[in-house]
């Protein structure tokens, strides 16, 4: 017998002992009371039978090879170039599209066996949101359904989030093909190609608002300032930039690029705490590159950069 990962070995080791001891004694609960209701003879009879029909199945079955039936074949090197792309404390999540494929032969405890601290959950969307807004690198583990390096991950319940994809290869997991109770007929191989995608720093809402935040693969900086790649602008949205608090006094500008040209976006009122404000053209341009040019004090930073309809 191959156990086929931890929990299996878990199972034979653990549960199975304990399984025994309490049909051991539920066995001898039943006994006393047939003992009690009838007698000794009638208890030593109903003993007898009971011992037949736990024991003879298991029996008869003993000249039989055993095998399990999902038999994996250098599965450490196989998990190994799957996790060593997963940095410490990060967020890993599994494409819920085929949620049995994944989180059945990459189980959790496969993956703090190679020495991993990352979260092995499906979390809600405020949970990846909220990783993301603090910096946290979320992964996801995916089947291989798209060939293009960036990607969109369709998920009703989490997304749709923008991903890049930082690793790719195929996972062997051999099984050993049986009719139930005979040998093996041939070796299958269960696997199939996986990815390893990267949840970018950035979150787009069904309305068409959407924030980007530093490092996000939309976002290339500039000697003073930075500026994003075309985009889609919805209607009747305003350009809002948050600065940390206490960054240096800056001169903020922020215009679009598109293929009629560049627009300087003209100021909004902004709050004492607030972010800085900007109103986009009317009408606005289908898509268009956002530049922001800062000349400041010190080193200009910024927190994040949204794109959302006007209050």
């Amino acid at each position: 017998m191959r156990y086929e990962f931890y929990y299996a070995r878990y199972f034979v080791a653990d549960v199975v002992p304990v399984l025994t001891v309490a049909a051991s004694c539920l066995l001898g609960h039943i006994l006393a009371r047939v003992e009690r209701r009838l007698n000794a003879r009638a208890a030593a009879l109903a003993g007898g039978a009971l011992l037949q029909a736990w024991l003879l199945p298991p029996l008869r079955l003993l000249p039989r090879e055993v095998y399990w039936t999902r038999d994996l074949a250098d599965d450490p090197a196989e998990l190994t170039s799957v996790f060593e792309h997963v940095p410490e404390d990060s967020l890993l999540l599994f494409d819920d599209r085929a949620p049995g494929r994944w989180r059945g032969l990459l189980a959790a405890p496969a993956l703090l066996s190679f020495g991993r601290d990352a979260l092995a959950v499906p979390p809600g969307g405020h949970i990846v949101e909220g990783a993301l807004k603090a910096g946290t690198p979320v992964f996801l583990l995916s089947g291989g359904w798209e060939p293009d390096d960036r990607q969109r991950w369709p998920s009703a319940a989490h997304g749709p989030w923008r991903t890049r994809v930082v690793a790719r290869g195929t996972y062997h997991a051999l099984r050993a093909e049986t009719v139930e109770g005979g040998a093996p007929a041939r070796l299958v191989d269960g696997g199939g190609p996986w990815e390893l995608q990267q949840l970018d720093r950035s979150i787009w809402r069904s309305s068409g608002a959407f924030s980007l935040y530093p490092d996000s693969m939309f976002v290339t900086a500039t000697a003073a300032g930075f500026v994003t790649e075309p985009l889609p602008l919805p209607e009747g949205a305003r350009v809002e930039l948050w600065l940390p608090a206490g960054a240096p006094a800056c001169d903020v500008s922020a215009a679009v690029q598109t293929d009629a040209g560049r627009f300087e976006l003209a100021s909004l009122p902004r709050a004492p705490d607030g972010p800085l404000l900007w109103s986009l053209p009317s009408p606005a341009p289908a898509a268009a590159a956002l530049t922001i040019a800062a000349a400041c004090d010190g080193p200009f930073a910024w927190r994040w950069l949204s794109v959302r309809a006007a209050p």
